[in-house]
């Protein structure tokens, strides 16, 4: 996610509009940290129907990774600008990682001859 997109989701945020699930789920867990379960619950949808606005979230450092309740991972806010920046690119950083491990694994970075 750019900064723009950042930008044009919180102004979305800002402006009361909960039109879209990425938009709920940001609302609920900045009132309060929420697992998995309890957006399931909140939400009324099956867990894979919005479990990728949560990584969207995270991508844009929006929201973290803290703790757990039972087997569901907890997730909260994140307010301060800065700390949003240092998640995000750590985020796409950790992103990039994964890929380039499964490609060397699957054979595809030697294949597209790509220098690493």
């Amino acid at each position: 996610m750019t900064s723009k997109s950042k930008e044009a989701f919180l102004k979305l945020y800002e402006s009361g509009k909960l039109n879209s699930d990425r938009l709920r789920i940001y609302h609920l867990i900045k009132i309060k940290p929420q697992t998995l379960r309890s957006l399931q619950l909140k939400l009324n949808k099956p867990r894979d129907s919005f479990s990728s606005r949560l990584s969207e979230l995270a991508d844009m450092g929006l929201i973290k990774e803290f703790g757990s309740v039972g087997a569901y991972t907890k997730y909260r806010a994140v307010e301060c600008p800065h700390v949003q920046e240092i998640l995000a690119k750590e985020r796409k950083e950790k992103k990039a990682e994964e890929w380039l491990k499964s490609g060397k694994k699957l054979g595809y970075v030697e294949m597209l001859n790509i220098a690493v």
